[in-house]
Order: structure tokens, then C-alpha cells, then sequence
């Protein structure tokens, strides 16, 4: 049966925390990074040749009076696309333009317009033989939909993994990113900022909003579980080998679940979110529950060994499962 406020509860033994390296910045808090070295955290020169060689070999195939881009041309190029996404204008070309309301002194000392474009109609992330080989691929198993972005896209994950250790408390949420490219695994979430472009599954230190890390949602997957897309993503985002163990975990009731939670448990991570009601394991009695003329601040809570169930009445009822803390909340 439920419970009231006044029924004490025995508390969860709290887990270890012991995270796989210090919480915190990796950086050196002794030194003054500049601006650059910021930058260079997450585009290294690795990452920037990367870049730089596929660019080039993808221009060279279709232009045959292409002169090869340089790393200063790379970083003019990526700091004039950053640029752009601060100064908005109507049209690329207006960033160059000489009339008086466009005349913006920043783009013309860093890279000639015509350098620009040239640049941006040759960038290329993934080496163009291996496009091909992929592409031959399409309709497989075995076709990589994300294979154009996958080089820049695994170093950036890495880097996000690289240069920082979440506290304790961590979340894990959907993120979107606008796009109008025609993708056939563009989403729709409608309760987004941003509703159209790529969904991403991201995990977030709590207390400071870092990404530690993400992955890009691709569709309905041949080698999903049974357990539902809310349940691998969690577990392909916890990977207790590279972050430690002892976490806390936030989601909303997309994620939350007996099965996802009691499996979190076992990798020695503890969980707390709402829940939805039909969601299988949810206890079904409805003795001494909630009763539609409890007033506002009525709470109620049953436990089943680590999940901790609680009914809360506010302007409307909220549900919850937690594997974290002790019944009643006071």
C-alpha cells in the first residue's frame, strides 16, 4: 500500500563515488589560456588537418586549378563561420560587401570573400575514397548514414570525454540541432527551442551544463534491444569504464524506468526522474494513493527493495522513481 508522510522509510545505503579521474576542468588552473588554446581543446591540429587534407582532395577531384588550403586558411575559414553565426546578415556576400550599411571591417582583414566560398563549396570532413566505398554500401546493414561527419564527429566526442569530469551529479537529455538539410533521419520534437534538425542523446555534468558526451540519433536501429530507445541510449551514454561510478542520474520520465534504474544499480550508479504511470514495474495498488480531493502538497510513496515510488500533488500530479533517496521527502 501507499504511504503517508508520518510512515518512516529506510534510507538507501548511498554508493561510493569514485569517479575515474578528479571532478573538474582538466585544464591547468595556474595557467592563462588564451582564447586560441580554448579552442584548440576540441579543434586540435590533428582534428585540423584532418579537415584540411579531406577538403583538399575532395576539391582536387572536381577542380583541377584548385590551390591547396592551408592550416592559417583553415583557421581564417572556421573563424569567419564562427563570426557569422554571432553577426547575422541576409546573404555570405554581404559580409564583403562595400556598401555602407554592410561595411564590416573584420571579414575583409581576415579572408577574401572569394577565398571564403571557395573554401566552403570544397570543405569536406570524411576522405572522399571512403565516401565512395560507402556509398556502395547504401541499402545495408552496413551503410554508415553518419560516415561524412564521423571523423570530426568521433574526435569531438573524445575531446568532450578529454577535457572534463563530471561532479557527481550528472543528467541525461535530448538536445537539438537545427537543420534544414534533407536527411532522412531528421527529427521532430516539438517541445524543443529548436523542433527541426538532428536529435542528439547528450550526458551533462548537473551543476555546470558541460557535455561530457553525446551521440547523434539516427533512426530506428536493426541492433536496438527490446528494452526501448530511452533505455539503450542511457546505457550507451553511462559507460561506467571511462566516467567511474558512484554517479547520480537525472532524466525525465522519457528514460525513467524499474527496469533502466534496477540495471543502473548494478553498474553502480543510482538514479532519480519522473515517471509515467503505465510504464512496466510501476506498482499497481491504488490503497491509500492519491484520492482526487487531497490537497495540494499530498504526498505519497511506496518502496519495492531499491525503487522508491512517490505520488505528489501539485496543480497536478507529479510521479516519481528513485533508487537515491529516502521516503518521505521532507
Amino acid at each position: 500500500m501507499w504511504n503517508g508522510t508520518e510512515t518512516p522509510d529506510i534510507a538507501p545505503t548511498p554508493l561510493p563515488f569514485c569517479p575515474a579521474h578528479p571532478s573538474g576542468s582538466k585544464l591547468l588552473t595556474s595557467s592563462n589560456y588564451t582564447i586560441l588554446e580554448f579552442f584548440q581543446q576540441f579543434f586540435t591540429s590533428t582534428v585540423l588537418l584532418t579537415l584540411i587534407n579531406n577538403s583538399n582532395r575532395y576539391a582536387r577531384s572536381t577542380n583541377t586549378e584548385w590551390t591547396d588550403i592551408t592550416l592559417a586558411d583553415m583557421y581564417a575559414f572556421l573563424a569567419m563561420t564562427i563570426y557569422m553565426g554571432i553577426v547575422k546578415l541576409p546573404t555570405l556576400k554581404d559580409y564583403w560587401s562595400r556598401i555602407r550599411l554592410f561595411n564590416f571591417a573584420f571579414p575583409k582583414g581576415l579572408i577574401t570573400g572569394k577565398k571564403y566560398l571557395a573554401i566552403l563549396s570544397a570543405f569536406h570532413i570524411s576522405d572522399p575514397e571512403d565516401d565512395r566505398t560507402n556509398e556502395r554500401k547504401r541499402g545495408t546493414p552496413l551503410f554508415d548514414r553518419l560516415h561524412k561527419i564521423k571523423p570530426l564527429y568521433t574526435d569531438m566526442r573524445n575531446a568532450c570525454r578529454q577535457n572534463f569530469q563530471p561532479g557527481q551529479h550528472i543528467s541525461i537529455d535530448e538536445r537539438m540541432v537545427a537543420s534544414k538539410a534533407r536527411i532522412s533521419f531528421k527529427q521532430y520534437l516539438k517541445s524543443k527551442p529548436v523542433k527541426w534538425g538532428y536529435k542528439l542523446f547528450v550526458l551533462a555534468d548537473s551543476l555546470s551544463g558541460y557535455t561530457w558526451d553525446f551521440f547523434v540519433y539516427e533512426g530506428k536501429s536493426a541492433g536496438a534491444s527490446q528494452k526501448g530507445l530511452s533505455y539503450d541510449s542511457v546505457m550507451s551514454l553511462l559507460n561506467t569504464s571511462l566516467l567511474g561510478t558512484g554517479y547520480k542520474l537525472y532524466v525525465d520520465n522519457f528514460y525513467t524506468s524499474p527496469i533502466l534504474f534496477k540495471d543502473l544499480l548494478q553498474k553502480k550508479v543510482s538514479a532519480c526522474g519522473t515517471i509515467r504511470t503505465n510504464r512496466l514495474g510501476y506498482p499497481r495498488t491504488t490503497v491509500n494513493a492519491l484520492k482526487p480531493k487531497d490537497p495540494r502538497g499530498t504526498t505519497k510513496w511506496i518502496r519495492e527493495d531499491p525503487l522508491l515510488f512517490v505520488q505528489w500533488r501539485d496543480t497536478r500530479d507529479v510521479f516519481m522513481c528513485s533508487t537515491m533517496h529516502e521516503g518521505p521527502w521532507r
